[in-house]
């Protein structure tokens, strides 16, 4: 039986600072259907559109126009940071199909999601490509847990509590926008082109700090049981 994805903040398998925020389904004890928690203000900023909805699993997004919108974040994303979620997706059309969006600007993003089977990530700065990183391996067609960390000037990704070291195209170390972003999103892309993600994620974690391997790999302990 699944149960509905919680971020229990008091039991949280690696130290907490630096968190921005969770998809959190429960205040007070009382569930409230799944909603973003930004941690700087506590205050509960999701908008689900679209054909997506909020079920036991995690968020259902359609890839047809299901998307959710978290608006901007309440810290600063600098040079250090990590994005960890799970997500069950069959295979997508080719381009990336985020899972995670963060937009500075028009021309300044980052997506972090799918191409086809592979884990994904591509971005721009001035509207000048810096990041392309796609997976050797498959993600589709079952739940996997995926932690993008930025350190320094290098993105990597630790899948399913492994350091990728397989790629089928890798730039990792360009410029990526620091700041705060205007938009976030979960599910879709924009303004460049709206394309949506057809998957469900579950469990979507922001920190304004680099996770250690470790780290990684205890998040991956602590949630994997819920996605099996």
């Amino acid at each position: 039986m699944m149960i509905a994805p919680t971020i229990d903040l008091a039991h949280l398998a690696v130290n907490p600072a630096g968190l921005v925020g969770c998809w959190d389904t429960r205040t007070g004890g009382v569930p409230v259907g799944g909603t973003w928690k930004n941690l700087a203000n506590g205050a509960f900023a999701a908008t689900v559109a679209g054909g997506a909805a909020v079920t036991a699993e995690g968020l259902d997004m359609d890839g047809i126009d299901g998307h959710a919108n978290i608006g901007a974040l309440p810290v600063y994303l600098t040079s250090n940071w990590t994005v960890s979620y799970w997500i069950n997706a069959p295979a997508q059309a080719a381009g990336t199909r985020p899972a995670v969006s963060l937009h500075v600007g028009v021309n300044d993003f980052l997506y972090l999601g799918m191409s086809t089977s592979s884990a994904r990530a591509w971005g721009k700065t001035a509207n000048v490509q810096q990041v392309s990183m796609s997976t050797t391996a498959s993600i589709s067609g079952a739940w996997h847990h995926c932690c993008w960390v930025r350190s320094g000037g290098d993105l990597s990704l630790v899948l399913d509590a492994d350091t990728v070291t397989e790629w089928a195209v890798n730039t990792s170390g360009g410029t990526l926008p620091a700041g705060y972003p205007s938009a976030v999103y979960f599910g879709y892309r924009n303004p460049a082109g709206l394309t949506y993600l057809d998957a469900i994620l579950a469990d979507p974690l922001i920190f304004a700090r680099e996770l250690s391997l470790a780290e990684s790999r205890a998040l991956y302990d602590s949630q994997k049981w819920r996605h099996r």
